[in-house]
Order: structure tokens, then C-alpha cells, then sequence
């Protein structure tokens, strides 16, 4: 999923906006001013960002220049918020480079529609978005709590078994328009069978059937996410790292190899995390029905064209539990080096490049890795299937690797010098490692199986890594559970206010004569006191005292559960919000009815107010 900073110096505001984006599956860095924002971008990778344009420390418009300076700051799409619609405000924004501006308050149809498009998330609807705000017990079971996250076929949503003592669970929804009748009866025999094998790591199939229309996967739940995840945060892995991840995945390919089947969609995304760092299997593809397989396999390819094997496009009878180790290694090559080189944004262009592109060797980058892993992962990327190490051959290689960081016995692994080798060695001796190297991939290429050792590499260790541990992936602490924008009214911001007040000041001092038409935002108000109703233009809700008995005035909410009518305190829950927030607890339990405690609320319609109004 992305991870999205917001910075928003008004409480509510912020709150409102974390509801919103993490029940979107998507992480968030929160800050208070400019200054902070352009910090976080300094530290970490941000995938958008959502600048209010009044704030202390740092405005939005000079807060969005200085990202736009920061090398990992270019080409964030940058999302500028403001009370004020005026064009010459809009164009200072876009001309200090933010991608587009939105006028508060903020309606959560039109963020979330934002969000989509920046982030490219276009299989998100809203019907899934309601799923997860109305906490859909899919069932009657499997209670949605967020999104895990979406694609081009499903969404993942995290939920809780209310049957099994509310156990975390991963729910996979099947999109409607992808899924024909014929392809629904395969993905559900497709999990019959894999339930029953209890294959090894392999995320386990809880349950699976209909719901309204769509095929839903119950899924065992990875506590620590996914590979791409990992790789999103480190970009390139230690050596270590990926060896780990190797090996867990070929485990799984030994118990699917004699099972006769195949996974045919391994990528990053499909490679889980789970609470003690093993790495499972999920998601598993579906592509053209062979007849040998156990399992009945339809007509449509379901594989990422960047990580998938050259037969997937050309030979089809080819495909084999091979197809999936060139997956892997794609997958591997990416941990070492960052980077896939078959990626593309364009599928075609993405799957001429499995068919013709050779990548260039681990070993002839400024990469440190061992000769032996960058060997074993030419050897998977190789274009005839029949070159590629089996399952049993890449445990064994995969394992002495491994076995050596363990043991502490690295003299047994290889090592070339990689900085700046072309300047530092010359042409000749360029020339000639290049050719140990071919030299060493074929000889390997040749052998029955894959097990190397230092013998065996024509090249001389000039360097040496630290010994690795192996690596536990820390549990992130689950965000504060705030009030979505649809259950609350958004208060118009005191920033607005000041915007506007410096503005008549200076036309004052200047004596020029002041135009002031923004009268605030038509909404309905009960008084606290005496729960008088009424409607007005709102500019800043704690202004506003009622005409009766000259009490606080808050926007009015109605239950749509028990039908009551109540004023929303903000002050009261801000402060309640901020304790439990300090606190680390959820806060959901204070944005319910007042009477019948159903989270089931939303503004009142002013229409209503006016309509109750005309019949007395």
C-alpha cells in the first residue's frame, strides 16, 4: 500500500483525514506544519502528499516549493487544501508545483477519488469503500475492519473471524467484471484443492464461497505484510536477507512440484510475512488449463507480465514449476539490486522484455553479493526453462549459502571487488573477469546440480560481508481508529479566518474599501443548552450561540439507527480524542449515538430543519 503525508495543523482535520486513508489500507506520516512535512520527506519515501495552505512554522505553498528542491521530492504528486478558491491563490499553487487543489471542506467522494487517481488505484469502487465503512460481517462471519489492499482483479480486506474468538483473518473479495462463471468455478476448485493439500509455506485457505455476488477467499493473516513492502522500505536487501527469502519460497515449490502444481503469479506482493518471518505464498494465478495438471485450469492469464516467465507468452505447454522459479528470480534480482529490468508500464512492452531482454549480471554491477547467490539467480533468469535449477537443486544451493552466514564460514563464499570496477580495474582485466564470470555460469549451467563452493568460482574473494542475523520484521503500531469525513461534518478552519482577517487589516491600513463575500457554509445547528434547531452559514462553529437562550451552538447529528437528533460537541471530543490518542487507544467508541451508541451517524440535513420549520 502507499504511505501518505498529511500536514494539517487542526486537529479534527487530521483526524478526519487518518480515518479515511487507513480504512484505504494506506499508511500515513502526520504532521502539524511545513517545516515537519518537508522533514518527513528528507527521511522517508512518501507516495503523495496533502498540504493545508494555512499553517505555523511553514505555509503549504512554501512548504511544497521546498519538497519540490529535495531529490526524492520531485515527482511526489502534491495535493494543496484551502478554504480560499480564489485563481490567483490556485495559481501560486500549481506554479510551486503542486499536481492539484482542492476547496474546503474536503467531501470524502472527492478525496477518495483524488487519491485514486494519483496513486493509480482506478479497481477501488465505492461499493468496496462502503464495505469497510459500515464494517460488512461477510457471511454473516468475517467482520471488515480496513483494506490490506487492491488490484487489478480483488481486494484484500482485513477482518476478524466472530466465530473463532475474532481471530485476524484476511478476506480476498474477487472483483464482479472479471470473474465469468467458468472462472468463478475454477478459482473455487482452485481453493477446494488447495485447501486440502496443507502445502508448505503456503498461506492456509480458512474458507471461501459467495457474497453478494462476489467469490470471497478467507486467508490466514500475515502479521508483517508483504515482500514489497520490505523492499519498499530498504529498496535494496542484505544478501542475507533475500537467501531467507529464497528458501521459504522453495519450500513451498517442493510440496507444490509433487502435487503437480504451479503458482504462476510470483511476485513481491504475493510473498507474506508472517508473525515469526517465515515467508508464504498467496494469490495464486490462473492461466490456460494443461492436461496433465491436478487441478482444472481455465482459459485466462492471470500473471504479472514484469515478473512472468518468457513461456507464459510463447509456449504454454512449457510451464512448469520452472515458470515460477524465473519468477522468484526476478524477484530475488530485485531484492539485491532495487530494481526489476523487465518492468515497463505498458504490459506489452513489459512482456517483450521477459522475451528478449538478457539482464545484466548481479556480478558485473556495483552491487555487493556473493558470486555464489548471483549465479544461482543468473541460472533462474534463464530463457529456456530447462536451464533453470530445480526446486531441490536451488534448496541445496540456497542452503550452503545460508549455512555459511550462520556458521560464520564466509572464506567459503566469493567475493569480487564492485567499486568502481570499471575506473579502478583495466580494460584487460575488465575483459577478463567478465569472461571467469560467463565462464562460471555455464560451467554451472551444466552441472547436475546447482551446490556450489568456493572451488568451483574462477574468480578470487577480495571482500568480505559482515556477518548477518536473521532478520524479524518489526509489527507497526496499529493507527488510531478516527471518524470518517462522512460522519462528520468538516468545521471550516480558524486559518480561514485568519487568512481573511489579515487581508481586511491590510485593505484597512491601505484605506482601501474591503469586499468580503464568503458567508460561510449553509448547515443545520442545535443549541447544547436548550437544543434549539436552526440553520445557518457557518464560518467558525464556536462562534455561534443560539438565539433562544444564547448557548453553544454545534452542528447537528442524527442517529440513523434510533432516529435521534443530537449537537456534536467538538471541543469535548477533541479533548477526549487527544487523551486517547496520547493514551494509545481507539477512539472510535466516542463518534457514536449519544442514546443507542450506533456508529451509524451523519450530519443532519439543513433541508430537513428548514422543512420541520416551514409546517409549525
Amino acid at each position: 500500500m502507499s504511505t501518505i503525508l498529511i500536514a494539517e495543523d487542526n486537529k479534527l482535520t487530521m483526524m478526519i483525514y487518518k480515518k479515511i486513508i487507513s480504512y484505504l489500507g494506506h499508511e500515513i506520516i502526520a504532521c502539524y506544519n511545513g517545516l515537519e512535512a518537508v522533514e518527513a520527506v528528507k527521511r522517508q519515501k512518501v507516495d503523495l502528499a496533502i498540504l493545508d495552505f494555512m499553517m505555523p512554522e511553514m505555509d503549504g505553498l512554501e512548504a511544497c516549493r521546498e519538497i519540490r528542491k529535495q531529490p526524492n521530492g520531485i515527482s511526489i504528486p502534491i495535493i494543496v487544501v484551502s478554504a480560499n478558491d480564489s485563481q490567483e491563490e490556485i495559481l501560486q499553487c500549481l506554479n510551486a508545483g503542486a499536481n492539484d487543489y482542492l476547496v474546503k471542506p474536503i467531501k470524502e467522494p472527492i478525496l477518495i477519488a483524488k487519491l485514486k487517481n494519483f496513486l493509480k488505484t482506478s479497481s477501488l469502487h465505492k461499493n468496496e469503500i462502503e464495505i469497510v465503512k459500515n464494517k460488512v460481517a461477510i457471511a454473516d462471519r468475517y467482520k471488515v475492519e480496513k483494506i490490506l489492499g487492491y488490484g487489478t482483479h480483488s481486494i484484500v480486506f482485513l477482518a476478524f473471524d466472530q466465530e473463532n474468538d475474532n481471530k485476524k483473518v484476511a478476506v480476498k473479495l474477487l472483483n464482479q467484471n472479471v470473474l465469468t462463471e467458468e472462472l468463478a468455478d475454477s478459482v473455487i476448485e482452485l481453493s477446494t484443492n488447495l485447501q486440502k493439500m496443507k502445502l508448505n509455506n503456503v498461506i492456509e485457505i480458512i474458507d471461501f464461497g459467495q457474497y453478494n455476488g462476489h467469490v470471497f477467499i478467507v486467508l490466514e493473516f500475515a502479521e508483517q505484510g508483504d515482500f514489497a513492502s520490505v523492499l519498499k522500505q530498504k529498496e535494496k536487501l542484505d544478501e542475507v536477507e533475500v537467501v531467507q527469502m529464497l528458501l521459504d519460497i522453495t519450500e513451498a515449490f517442493i510440496s507444490m512440484e509433487e502435487h503437480n502444481i504451479q503458482h504462476l503469479d510470483i511476485k513481491p506482493e504475493n510473498i507474506l510475512i508472517c508473525e515469526d518471518g517465515t515467508h508464504k505464498l498467496t494469490d495464486f494465478g490462473i492461466v490456460k488449463e494443461e492436461t496433465n495438471a491436478t487441478m482444472s485450469i481455465k482459459s485466462e492469464i492471470w500473471s504479472t507480465a514484469s515478473y512472468a516467465p518468457p513461456e507464459i507468452f510463447l509456449e504454454q505447454n512449457k510451464i512448469s514449476i520452472k515458470s515460477d522459479i524465473y519468477s522468484l528470480g526476478v524477484t530475488a534480482y530485485m531484492g539485491i539490486t532495487g530494481d526489476n529490468p523487465f518492468f515497463a508500464e505498458k504490459s506489452n512492452v513489459a512482456m517483450f522484455r521477459q522475451i528478449n531482454l538478457k539482464p545484466t549480471s548481479i556480478l558485473q554491477l556495483e552491487i555487493q553479493c556473493s558470486v555464489e547467490l548471483s549465479l544461482i539467480i543468473d541460472t533462474m533468469l534463464s530463457k529456456t526453462p530447462e536451464q533453470r535449477p530445480s526446486p531441490l537443486d536451488l534448496k541445496e544451493t540456497l542452503s550452503y549459502i545460508l549455512n555459511c552466514f550462520e556458521s560464520g564460514n564466509l572464506e567459503s563464499l566469493t567475493y569480487i571487488e564492485k567499486t568502481n570496477l570499471t575506473s579502478t580495474l583495466s580494460p584487460e582485466k575488465v575483459e577478463e573477469q567478465t569472461e571467469n564470470i560467463a565462464l562460471a555460469v555455464e560451467n554451472l549451467n551444466n552441472q547436475k546440480t546447482s551446490s556450489l563452493s568456493a572451488k568451483q568460482i574462477t574468480t578470487k574473494a577480495t571482500q568480505k560481508p559482515p556477518k548477518k542475523k536473521r532478520i524479524k520484521h518489526k509489527k507497526k503500531k496499529k493507527p488510531l481508529i478516527i471518524p470518517s469525513l462522512y460522519k462528520i461534518v468538516v468545521p471550516i478552519i480558524i486559518a480561514a479566518m485568519i487568512y481573511f482577517a489579515l487581508i481586511f487589516a491590510q485593505k484597512l491600513m491601505q484605506g482601501e474599501e474591503v469586499k468580503y463575500d464568503f458567508k460561510g457554509i449553509k448547515s443545520a445547528l442545535e443549541c447544547s443548552k436548550c437544543g434549539n434547531l436552526e440553520v445557518k452559514e457557518v464560518i467558525d462553529i464556536s462562534e455561534d450561540r443560539c438565539p433562544k437562550c444564547g448557548g453553544q451552538e454545534w452542528f447537528a447529528y442524527v442517529c440513523n439507527t434510533c432516529g435521534k437528533v443530537f449537537p456534536w460537541d467538538e471541543e469535548q471530543l477533541d479533548k477526549k480524542a487527544e487523551e486517547l490518542e496520547k493514551a494509545g487507544e481507539d477512539d472510535e467508541s466516542l463518534y457514536v449515538c449519544p442514546y443507542c451508541h450506533s456508529s451509524d451517524i451523519s450530519p443532519l440535513p439543513w433541508e430537513r430543519v428548514e422543512l420541520m420549520h416551514s409546517k409549525k
